[in-house]
């Protein structure tokens, strides 16, 4: 996923059929865990399937790693009867790359007013000096 600096909107998805746990890393560090509830930047929906949103504004320019790990009970795993398939937690991970465009550069030049007044006391005077010398040599 790309996205220029400042611009809002940008998301990553996951669909996941069920979960105890989740964890959401930016770049390894975690900055959001929970149950199945939505935090922080994540927002889960619930359905047939669960949508896992993850809002991904705000990041500095550069390579961001985006990572989604969820724990599923071995007992999800194994289908809706509940199957024997033992107690044991699974983990379940998924990565990702963000690549954050800087904003454009804009040029603006930069002048003090002082500056701005002597630039145009130059021009109207350099027009003007040129006005009077022609009629002055005319007339000679």
């Amino acid at each position: 996923m790309n996205y220029t600096e400042g611009s809002t909107g940008n998301y990553l998805g996951w669909t996941v059929s069920y979960f105890n746990n989740y964890t959401v890393q930016f770049n390894w560090e975690i900055v959001t865990q929970g149950g199945q509830q939505s935090a922080g930047r994540v927002n889960i929906t619930k359905g047939q399937n669960i949508q896992v949103t993850v809002n991904v504004d705000g990041l500095d320019p550069g390579t961001h790693t985006i990572s989604l790990t969820v724990s599923t009970s071995a007992k999800y795993l194994c289908g809706p009867q509940y199957c024997s398939c033992g107690g044991a937690n699974r983990f379940e991970s998924d990565t990702t790359t963000v690549l954050v465009q800087p904003k454009p550069a804009v040029y603006t030049p930069e002048f003090s007013a002082v500056e701005g007044v002597f630039a145009m006391t130059c021009l109207v005077g350099g027009v003007y000096g040129k006005k009077f010398y022609r009629k002055k040599k005319d007339n000679s």
